[in-house]
């Protein structure tokens, strides 16, 4: 009896139990469910992700927190809470596209009010477009672009460039500056910043229906100009010399500036210049942007001179260019009947549809005597040689002189993209071999210079270039910005296609096409690695004799063979390189080049050359230095050449 009542004792517990395990379960779905009706998280991986875009096209406010953390954190919070909508679990939208993270909202639901808030590790750029709401940052460190038609934007602890274009709202901050433009624009409200450090930089603050307040910390040095409606009030400085650095703060006629540590900020001579009437500002404003020049090579010896770029400050569209330099060598040693003086001069003036905007049409004039690289358009960087040919006494370029000018229309259609039309008239003249010292093996005869074909040139050229990288880096070369490899992972595409139509006076005259088609895929793996490709292409119709219209592989366009071991007419080449960058700036890598050059009426497999090599180097402030290791392959159909001894090489810049 007493086990038969247990019994029913224990099947009443266990029903009891079982009922009350799913009542349990239900409440903690339906719990669920109810919170999940308002909220919602998703989590991303901050592994490759360097840039976040907002799209918020509905009423919300907007909240991004820098933390320490390896993930980034995207919550969204119904704007009412009492509002039950199953759809705010699946209206958001959340793409990845190369290192950028895109956020927005699914079109497929209506929603009226969805805030967000995103919790992120703090190095990360920001791009937020919304409609309304209120946007919060903190602690970010990262580029700061923002479009907001209504609502307040509050930065705090935020170091990066910024862009903020408010229609109605406040702007307050504590805000750190990086080198740069700045902008911070509200058509219907104030703005309210403080400058927590003293990196200066451009800064332009613009309230036209409202007031200004900017405290700056002790040694922020710059120049201010104080606009109040049309006119300007105010010109202030602290700094003794001409700076770059200017802050704008713009209101209307009643709107109130105040400046911090304004009393201490002396009035400058334009000031004074200012007050006095106009028929006395006669002195011109120039600002100069001078880079010394430092080279060495066979043919002059030691070079030493300067360049620089001219322009008034109030009209920087309008530049000049002068560039002197001059053969110490030959001044002091003598030099025969060569001019040891180089020179390059030249103007170029720049339109714009709107102010600061894009597209644009450049038209310049230069006219000049150099001493150039032979067939610098296969990937040859001169400042290579100043080590090469001063220190070790590696015989690696060729030269020869081209005197005369150039006129030329640059049509930038975007940041990326540009097409430009060269029209070229110069004579080409041989030099001669000049000196054979160098630091290591003095004694050691030098190879001697390359002779060329001689004569008057006109040409035509029209190139089309597209540098869509994140990170571009440009050298000036006959006044005119060159692209550069990117010495740090990067993320885009760098190439150009160039045409070229010549007529060259020598002995006979010439006509001939040059055809180049070069294209580099630069390819950022997470945070410290790069895989990078490029491919390029040659053609030279008509004429095979002429040194300095071939093309060349061998060097630094075909590592692991000797500098121009192959030359032809027409051109086929690659290279792939893998690459690590640790942390503390050391670097290693991989690669392999591969390239055929050969003349038109040839089909020899000799004139191929492959190479698959290895590397380590440090990333400086101007560069990679570059130590690699290759071992070079030949000629496919001779097998005596097919394998060489690996070839070393230190270097201070890099192939592609």
């Amino acid at each position: 009896m007493k086990f038969y009542r247990f019994l029913l004792f224990w099947i009443k517990v266990k029903r009891f139990s079982s009922h009350l395990i799913i009542f349990i379960c239900l409440f903690a779905l339906f719990g669920f469910c109810l919170l999940s009706s308002w909220a919602s998280q998703s989590y991303v991986s901050y592994d490759d992700v360097y840039a976040l875009k907002i799209e918020w096209p509905i009423f919300g406010n907007i909240s991004i927190e820098g933390v320490g953390s390896n993930q980034i954190e995207i919550e969204t919070v119904s704007a009412d809470q009492s509002e039950i909508d199953p759809s705010f679990n699946e209206s958001l939208k959340i793409d990845k596209v190369d290192d950028i993270v895109h956020v927005s909202l699914n079109t497929d639901y209506s929603l009226t009010g969805l805030d967000l808030k995103i919790q992120t590790p703090p190095d990360l750029s920001i791009t937020i477009k919304s409609i309304a709401g209120d946007i919060f940052l903190s602690q970010l460190r990262g580029n700061v672009n923002i479009q907001l038609q209504k609502g307040d934007i509050n930065l705090q602890n935020t170091m990066g460039q910024y862009k903020i274009n408010l229609l109605e709202g406040k702007i307050n901050g504590h805000i750190l500056l990086n080198e740069g433009e700045n902008l911070f624009s509200t058509r219907l409200g104030d703005i309210d910043l403080k400058v927590l450090d003293q990196q200066t930089a451009g800064l332009t603050l613009n309230a036209p229906n409202g007031n200004i307040t900017l405290d700056l910390p002790d040694g922020f040095l710059a120049s201010f100009e104080i606009w109040q409606g049309e006119k300007q009030s105010r010109f202030l400085s602290n700094v003794e010399v001409e700076t770059d650095h200017l802050v704008s703060l713009k209101t209307g006629e009643k709107g109130k500036i105040k400046l911090s540590h304004e009393p201490m900020i002396r009035k400058t001579e334009k000031n004074q210049i200012d007050s006095q009437p106009k028929n006395q500002d006669w002195k011109p404003k120039l600002k100069f942007f001078p880079t010394p020049v430092l080279d060495f090579n066979r043919v002059n010896g030691w070079v030493l001179g300067g360049n620089t770029t001219i322009h008034r400050r109030n009209q920087p569209s309008r530049k000049y260019w002068i560039s002197l330099t001059l053969s110490m060598t030959r001044l002091f040693g003598g030099g025969g009947n060569h001019r040891p003086l180089y020179h390059q001069l030249g103007v170029k003036q720049t339109w714009r549809w709107k102010k600061d905007s894009l597209p644009s049409i450049t038209a310049g004039l230069l006219v000049y005597r150099v001493a150039d690289i032979i067939s610098n358009d296969v990937g040859q960087f001169d400042y290579q040689e100043l080590l090469d040919a001063s220190i070790w006494g590696i015989v690696a370029l060729d030269y020869y002189e081209r005197t005369g000018g150039q006129v030329w229309l640059t049509q930038q259609f975007s940041p990326a993209c540009f097409l430009e039309l060269t029209l070229t008239d110069e004579s080409h003249g041989n030099l001669n071999k000049y000196t054979d010292w160098s630091l290591i093996d003095k004694s050691r005869p030098k190879r001697g210079n390359q002779r060329i074909q001689s004569g008057d040139l006109q040409s035509a050229t029209l190139t089309f270039s597209l540098d869509t990288r994140n990170d571009k880096q440009t050298h000036t070369r006959f006044f005119r910005d060159r692209f550069l490899p990117s010495p740090t992972p990067t993320t885009g595409w760098l190439g150009c296609a160039t045409v070229e139509k010549t007529h060259q006076s020598m002995v006979e005259d010439l006509d001939f096409t040059k055809l180049i088609l070069r294209l580099t895929r630069y390819n950022q793996i997470g945070k410290n690695q790069a895989f990078n490709l490029r491919w390029q292409a040659g053609l030279l119709s008509e004429v095979d004799y002429l040194p300095q219209r071939l093309f060349y592989l061998g060097g630094l366009n075909l590592r692991g063979f000797q500098p121009r071991r192959f030359v032809g007419t027409r051109l086929v080449a690659y290279n792939i390189e893998y690459a690590y960058l640790h942390p503390k700036r050391i670097m290693g890598y991989a690669f392999s080049d591969g390239g055929y050059v050969w003349y038109k009426k040839e089909h020899r497999m000799a004139q191929y050359g492959l190479s698959l090599g290895l590397g380590a180097g440090i990333l400086t402030q101007e560069g990679q230095i570059r130590v690699e290791v290759a071992i070079p392959f030949s000629g496919f159909y001779t097998k005596d050449n097919w394998f060489n001894s690996p070839r070393y090489a230190l270097r201070v810049n890099q192939s592609f």
